[in-house]
């Protein structure tokens, strides 16, 4: 792997960690929900710009409080294919990571999942779908 392959799996890594350190910040009073929190690489604030599905953002890390509800998402937007970037489930690979992400923005697969596709399509689509990868 040359120099810019191992730079692209580093920011891999880089991102994905910084979403696991960050998820223990929970909104107040229900441990289920997941804040939005930290900055793009265009360093502005990390926000959802549009109303998640199914009453979320919901903490991946509280399975608990959120088993049934990250079943049926898994289950229904990120089987195998889409996690390997082979093809979507309900529609494009981009549109099940996205709802996958708005439902569960601190989801640890599905992060690592939308950043490789970020890298492998050089961009991540914002006309069509959500907020970027990172």
């Amino acid at each position: 792997m040359g120099v810019c392959g191992n730079s692209n799996y580093l920011m891999a890594l880089v991102l994905i960690l910084l979403a696991a350190l960050t998820v223990g910040q929970v909104h107040a009073g229900d441990p289920s929900k997941a804040p939005w929190i930290g900055k793009r690489l265009d360093g502005k604030k990390c926000h959802n710009p549009r109303p998640p599905p199914g009453g979320g953002p919901y903490n991946y890390l509280n399975r608990p409080a959120i088993d049934g509800v990250l079943n049926l998402v898994e289950n229904a937007h990120f089987p195998e294919s889409v996690e390997n970037l082979q093809h979507g489930a309900t529609g494009s690979v981009m549109a099940d990571l996205d709802f996958l992400l708005l439902s569960f923005p601190n989801h640890h697969r599905g992060l690592n999942s939308s950043v490789r596709y970020s890298m492998k399509k050089k961009g991540w689509k914002n006309e069509k779908h959500g907020v970027p990868a990172e």
